[in-house]
């Protein structure tokens, strides 16, 4: 009888693996896409992820997050390392390259949305699968292959932040097995990304007080037994392991990120956002017409905000925001407890969310406020729900019916998704792929001279005119990743980590890579020999770039920044520091960023770095 069933329901699979299968199609298109075009190579944030992933289990094995534009001199990082821990299985066993990292990106991305269709099964049957699997269509085509398979850590948590707050809505609904899901799914968030650390940090006393009321009523019910209590033991076990390493890192620096991050919120100088604009930022991220619409018009148009000129408008977020309180009181009765539910997690979270984007500091830059998406895709999701139970359409509609109609819903989006593939590249194309050219004719050209010069130790710097070092990183990944030892000096030692740090008492060569005019002050350094040269502009990018230099050039001498102009092809990004510059010319600057420069990669004798070009070295790349 039980092999019956269990044929049964392999000829007639569930609605989980319907809406699996149908939103997880466009990734598995990505993936095979990116298998056959792996011409990128990783900078800066990306690299350093790498090299974390591979520290994993070593005598390196991190034990914070990825550095960012935090504390006081810049100098922390986001709270842990779980996102490393959670890439490296994955990254190893597909061969240790960029291509198994962005599949380990990916495979995490698809668990959150497999989990997230396992818990709508759990509270509200296939119906809620499709529901839910409605706004992951939604959000997936709003966040681009990009998010999806690029492991950069604010792309991370985005679906996992929707596991936490369908944790959180299911102990609200009397089911406490839930509750170290969600301290899972929190713990990810917040170590991951900060802005999470808030929001998750925020939403964790609704989970307990909603675990305390569905532990009372069950009391009440005379059910109360041992499930609550250890739901509750095995939630703060996972919390107690995974923000051990944290915790270790504390005890053992002084002082440690944490007390960093601490000092940092609690006393910046810097001006906040504020409650208002806060408020203003939330509403307007409930625009449906920019979740729903411009997501299918165009496919990653949710990160891809900043260069876009349409934005999520307040207006008709307000209008989503009435809908959904309204259909929120008008199914008190009509959608039960589920629904009741559902609607107040929401609506501590908008909440929160307000409470938190309230105190960032600086810029509400859009990758802070990717959360805010996600609680727009499960408002959207309680909305629909809640007219439909007003309706009287859901008694009437049967699993089967729903899942035809969810599928018939939920198909053009994965299509969409999966035609846009072509931009699932590089959210840098043009430096990544001059870094996997620069890095395979250096590699090569390494090894060309026998074992004894691959057994060597590298020492690598950078003259970067317009990308800030982050080349430079990303070379000293990709020297890594060959099985060359490679160091960077120890100005960049939170961003390579301090194991990556030399100086020339450590190196038996000097590698230096150069770009724009750099490239010819490093072939006058006596001894130097040029082992890699990459010019990827065609001829009528150099045109463009030719011409919009000479534009730069004549507005720059009429504001009388003759400084800026004699050092143009060394710090080229310098020119969007200079005030009453024309906002045509700052697109034109962002163009020429765009297209980028020529770059070579020298090796010099170790004596080099003392008589190094006289212009100073770029600044050091800022983190997120």
């Amino acid at each position: 009888m039980q092999l019956a069933q269990l044929a049964n329901r392999i000829r007639r699979p569930g609605p989980v693996v319907i809406v699996a299968t149908l939103l997880l199609a466009s990734l598995l298109v990505a993936g095979a896409w990116l298998y056959s075009h792996d011409h990128f190579a990783p900078i800066f944030d990306l690299a350093m992820t790498e090299m974390r992933v591979r520290d994993v289990g070593t005598a390196h094995t991190p034990l914070i997050g990825l550095p960012g534009r935090l504390g006081r001199n810049g100098g922390a990082s986001h709270p842990g390392p779980l996102s490393f821990f959670l890439l490296a299985p994955v990254y190893r066993l597909l061969g240790g390259s960029y291509w198994a990292l962005r599949m380990a990106s990916l495979v995490l991305h698809a668990t959150a949305i497999v989990s997230s269709l396992v818990i709508a099964r759990r509270r509200a049957g296939a119906r809620g699968v499709v529901g839910i699997g409605v706004s992951i269509a939604v959000l997936e085509a709003g966040f681009g292959l990009i998010l999806l398979t690029e492991p950069w850590n604010p792309n991370l948590p985005v679906l996992w932040f929707l596991v936490f707050l369908m944790s959180v809505w299911s102990v609200a609904a009397d089911d406490p097995w839930l509750l170290p899901v969600a301290a899972f799914a929190g713990c990810f968030c917040a170590q991951t990304h900060i802005p999470y650390l808030a929001v998750c940090g925020g939403l964790t006393p609704i989970a307990l007080i909603a675990w305390a009321a569905s532990w009372k009523r069950a009391r009440q019910r005379g059910s109360a037994g041992k499930d609550h209590w250890r739901s509750l033991l095995v939630a703060l076990l996972v919390v107690v392991i995974l923000w051990t390493p944290p915790v270790v890192e504390e005890v053992r620096a002084r002082p440690g990120n944490l007390w960093l991050l601490f000092d940092y919120f609690s006393r910046s100088p810097a001006k906040l956002v504020g409650f208002r604009a806060a408020v203003r930022l939330v509403v307007s991220h409930l625009d449906a017409w920019q979740l729903i619409v411009d997501s299918v018009r165009e496919p990653g148009i949710l990160s891809n905000a900043a260069m876009h000129e349409r934005q999520p408008d307040a207006e008709r977020g307000f209008v989503v925001l009435a809908l959904w309180a309204a259909s929120a009181l008008g199914a008190r009765r009509a959608g039960g407890r589920e629904l009741t539910s559902l609607n107040g997690v929401l609506a501590m979270a908008l909440g929160v969310e307000v409470l938190a984007i309230s105190r960032i500091i600086g810029a509400p830059w859009h990758y802070l406020l990717y959360s805010c998406w996600v609680v727009s895709g499960a408002l959207l999701f309680a909305t629909v729900w809640g007219l439909l139970a007003l309706s009287s359409v859901t008694r009437r509609l049967s699993e089967a019916r729903a899942l035809y109609a969810g599928a018939a819903i939920i198909a053009p989006f994965a299509v969409r998704l999966a035609l846009s593939v072509v931009d699932a590249g590089s959210s840098t194309p043009v430096a990544s792929a001059q870094l996997a050219d620069l890095a395979s004719q250096t590699v090569t050209a390494i090894f060309k001279h026998g074992r004894e010069k691959a057994d060597g130790t590298y020492l690598i710097t950078w003259y970067d005119p317009i990308y800030g070092g982050a080349q430079g990183i990303g070379l000293v990944n990709e020297f890594e990743r060959s099985g060359l030892r490679a160091l960077a000096t120890r100005e960049y030692g939170t961003l390579v980590t301090s194991h990556r740090v030399g100086s020339l008492l450590d190196a038996t060569s000097l590698v230096m890579l150069a770009g724009g005019d750099w490239v010819i002050d490093a072939s006058y350094i006596s001894g130097a020999r040029r082992v890699a040269y990459s010019d990827l502009r065609d001829i009528g990018a150099r045109k463009e770039f030719d011409a919009s230099r000479v534009m730069l050039v004549t507005a720059l001498t009429q504001l009388g920044r003759g400084d800026i102009v004699a050092k143009l092809g060394r710090r080229l990004s310098d020119v969007g520091l200079v005030k009453g510059l024309h906002p045509f010319l700052r697109m034109t600057l962002n163009r020429m960023i765009e297209i980028g420069v020529p770059a070579a990669v020298f090796v010099l004798p170790l004596q080099a770095l003392t008589r190094a070009p006289p212009i100073p070295q770029p600044d050091r790349p800022g983190g997120r």
